[in-house]
C-alpha cells in the first residue's frame, strides 16, 4: 500500500525561495518605475510652471474669458491652452473662475486669486 504524502512531508523551502525571488523582482521593478515616474513628473511640473507663469504675467486685476487669455498668450489651440495653462493654474490656486458652479458657462471668466 502506498503512503499518502501530507503537506508536512514535502520540502517547501524551494517553493518559498522561488516566491521570495518573484516578490523581490516585482519590488525592484516597482522601484524603477516609481523613480522614472518621479523624473517625468519633475520635468512636466517645470514645463507647466513656465506656462502658468506666462498666464499669470498676462492677467492683470481684471476678469478674462478663455478666448481673451488665449489671444493675450498668442495661442490658437483651445485644448493646449486648457490643459497646459488654464487647468494647472486653477489646480494650483493661482486663478479662479468667476462662475465656479458652472465651469462650462459661456459667461465664464477667470481672474487672479
Amino acid at each position: 500500500m502506498k503512503k499518502l504524502l501530507t503537506p508536512y512531508d514535502a520540502d517547501s523551502r524551494k517553493f518559498i525561495e522561488f516566491l521570495l525571488k518573484i516578490i523581490y523582482e516585482a519590488l525592484c521593478e516597482i522601484a524603477v518605475t516609481e523613480q522614472a515616474a518621479e523624473q517625468v513628473t519633475e520635468q512636466v511640473t517645470e514645463q507647466v510652471t513656465e506656462q502658468v507663469e506666462k498666464l499669470l504675467k498676462v492677467i492683470n486685476d481684471k476678469e478674462y474669458s478663455s478666448k481673451e487669455l488665449m489671444e493675450l498668450l498668442g495661442l490658437k489651440h483651445r485644448a493646449t491652452f486648457r490643459d497646459n495653462y488654464l487647468l494647472p493654474a486653477l489646480k494650483m490656486g493661482y486663478i479662479k473662475m468667476t462662475v465656479p458652479d458652472k465651469p462650462n458657462s459661456s459667461k465664464q471668466k477667470y481672474k487672479k486669486t
